[in-house]
C-alpha cells in the first residue's frame, strides 16, 4: 500500500505543473507551484526512486520465504 503512494505521489505533480500561471493568479499554493519546474521533477524522480525501491524489497522478501 504504501509502494501505490509513494508512485503516486511521485506523478501527482508533474500534473500540475501546466497550471502554475493559472495557480499563481487564481492565489492557489500547490506543492508544483512552490517547487517550481525543475523541483517538481527532481522531487517527482526522487518518490519514484524510492517507491521502487521499495517494491524491490518487497518482491525480495517475498521470494525468500
Amino acid at each position: 500500500m504504501s509502494v501505490a503512494s509513494f508512485f503516486i505521489g511521485s506523478v501527482y505533480p508533474l500534473t500540475q505543473i501546466y497550471q502554475h500561471e493559472t495557480d499563481k493568479n487564481d492565489g492557489v499554493i500547490s506543492i508544483s507551484y512552490k517547487l517550481g519546474y525543475n523541483g517538481t521533477f527532481v522531487f517527482s524522480v526522487y518518490y519514484f526512486s524510492v517507491a521502487t525501491v521499495f517494491l524491490y524489497f518487497i518482491s525480495i522478501s517475498s521470494i525468500s520465504r
